[in-house]
Parts: C-alpha cells; sequence; structure tokens
C-alpha cells in the first residue's frame, strides 16, 4: 500500500482510476477507509469520464481512523477533528450512473461482494 509509506490520505480512489485506465484487462479493487474516500471521491467523476473499471470498498466508521489513532497514542485524551458527518455513500455512485451496494451487516459482506463483482461498468 503506497499511502501508507507515503503518510498521504485519499491516495486509494485516485490511484485505482489511474491503475484501471493503465491496465483495462485488470479487475481493480479498491479498499478504502470513510475518510480517504471523501478527500477523493470526486474521481468517481474521472473513472465515469474516461471508462474506468474500479469496484471501490468504502468502510464507514465516521472518522478518520489513522489520525484519531495517532492522537490517542501521541495525546490520550485528547481527540480533535477526527470524527466525520458521512453522506449516504451510495448515492455518490448512483449520481455518475454507477451501480452502487450497501453492507449492512457482516452476514452480508460474501453475497454483496459477489453480485458487485458481476457488475460490468456502463
Amino acid at each position: 500500500m503506497v499511502s501508507t509509506i507515503s503518510g498521504s490520505m485519499g491516495s486509494g480512489v485516485p490511484a485505482g482510476v489511474a491503475s484501471s485506465l493503465r491496465h483495462p484487462d485488470r479487475q481493480i479493487i479498491v479498499f478504502v477507509g470513510d475518510g480517504g474516500f471523501m478527500m477523493t471521491g470526486a474521481e468517481l467523476a474521472t473513472a465515469c469520464q474516461y471508462g474506468a473499471s474500479i469496484k471501490i470498498v468504502v468502510s464507514d466508521n465516521s472518522s478518520y481512523g489513522t489520525i484519531r489513532l495517532h492522537q490517542e497514542i501521541q495525546y490520550p485524551g485528547r481527540i480533535s477533528g477526527t470524527q466525520l458527518m458521512n453522506p449516504d455513500f451510495e448515492k455518490p455512485g448512483h449520481a455518475y450512473g454507477i451501480t452502487s451496494y450497501v453492507i449492512e451487516h457482516s452476514n452480508d459482506v460474501k453475497s454483496v461482494l459477489d453480485r458487485a463483482s458481476q457488475t460490468q461498468p456502463k
């Protein structure tokens, strides 16, 4: 994972789009936290415009989790600015005409990922 080495946040979606455009014959799957997605989720427009075929899995914990972890370690009891007010992450996909799914419960992971893996880009 490049982002943990470089210290950047939000690099997953743009990297996935670039990877898909560079290797259109490969299935690209991006696993990204909600904070990272919120930083670069507008890259969905780029993906659609240029025909990138990616699957994005957003993990929603309503937090900039990595920043919060560092705050908890270095400044116990002094958490600041890491809680997020997130949108319905299914809707941005729909706004761009992207088939989107929500996993509500851990029991649904396999069935939803199976359906998503069968979805072809428009």
